[in-house]
């Protein structure tokens, strides 16, 4: 996981640009750059509230907890042994 709170103090504490934060940290550039951006749609804003940790920042900013299911009751799962069936068929010689 990135370190929200790192990069978001690089980036308006110190003024560092996306390229440079993903540089010295060592993460993917479109990594900092996807997440600055949705970070600057969000209602959270710098100065970070006092204590906050990067579970909270991730949390705030894209309205979920880390790791949770973000995806509704109506999404239906594939057919699992149906698929499995037809790879086996298909492999068969």
């Amino acid at each position: 996981m990135l370190d929200y709170k790192d990069i978001i103090i690089r980036r308006y504490a110190f003024g560092y640009s996306g390229s440079k934060i993903a540089t010295l940290l060592k993460y993917s550039k479109s990594g900092v750059y996807d997440f600055l951006s949705v970070f600057g749609k969000s209602d959270l804003s710098y100065p970070l509230p006092e204590g906050i940790t990067k579970y909270g920042i991730y949390e705030l900013v894209h309205g979920h907890v880390p790791g949770s299911n973000t995806r509704g009751s109506e999404y239906e799962l594939p057919d699992f042994p149906k698929i499995h069936g037809k790879r086996l068929l298909l492999n068969v010689k």
